[in-house]
């Protein structure tokens, strides 16, 4: 199982565009780089979106992780071939980037006189296709 072993915000930006009425929020992340070796850094960037246009905060980082030598060789192939994390890893990245933006992100919320970002949940994905339970039939 990996662990987060490291976790460093770069480089923050906050803009307010409009003081117009908040309405919602759009959280987008954005992996730069991933560098599976003795540990598994992630460089990525975590943007949060005040709509309409009213705000946008972005942060820049790098996420260490813990894993074994098997979880570093699967990381390592799936970003090699799809640019993507195993679904267990991006789990665990996405937990750990959503409670990064509820921390760091209330600062610049303050600052720029926003309400904080705050959505701190567990990230569960699933593979695109679904497994249908034994002995149900197609069709």
């Amino acid at each position: 199982m990996v662990k987060i072993k490291s976790s460093r915000v770069n480089s923050v930006a906050a803009k307010r565009m409009q003081p117009n009425q908040l309405e919602g929020m759009g959280f987008n992340v954005n992996i730069r780089d991933v560098k599976a070796e003795k540990d598994v850094s992630i460089v990525y960037d975590y943007t949060i979106k005040y709509n309409p246009e009213v705000a946008e905060m972005i942060f820049v980082g790098e996420l260490v992780l813990e894993a074994s030598k098997e979880e570093i060789k699967a990381i390592q192939e799936e970003w090699k071939k799809k640019k993507q994390l195993p679904l267990n890893v991006a789990s665990e990245v996405l937990t750990a980037l959503s409670y990064t933006s509820g921390s760091v992100g209330t600062l610049l919320a303050y600052a720029i006189g926003l309400v904080a970002p705050i959505s701190v949940q567990k990230v569960t994905l699933q593979p695109e296709t679904l497994k249908k339970p034994e002995g149900q039939k197609a069709g």
